[in-house]
């Protein structure tokens, strides 16, 4: 129902989706322990899964699943913003 009534609401127009007198003046990403800035860092990673809780059938040990996926070394990003309000 909610699905439904999303695909009825119109599209956002242009000055509903901006912010006038606001300006992205910087963007800088901080790789935790690294020596250098805006680099993100990706690699993959393996990971064993539990899945015994999961199966239809008595398992008379656990049952994992082994998945590679990617993942990130930890960071924090910064974004600097300029404003200007309006009087009214």
């Amino acid at each position: 129902m909610l699905q439904t009534f999303k695909d009825g609401l119109p599209p956002y127009t242009a000055s509903e989706l901006s912010f006038d007198g606001v300006k992205v003046t910087a963007v800088e990403v901080e790789t935790v322990g690294a020596d250098h800035h805006d680099v993100f860092e990706t690699f993959w990673q393996q990971d064993d899964i539990e899945l015994s809780r999961g199966l239809d059938f008595f398992a008379r040990s656990n049952v994992y699943a082994r998945t590679t996926h990617l993942d990130h070394t930890p960071f924090k990003y910064k974004i600097k913003v300029n404003g200007q309000t309006k009087s009214y």
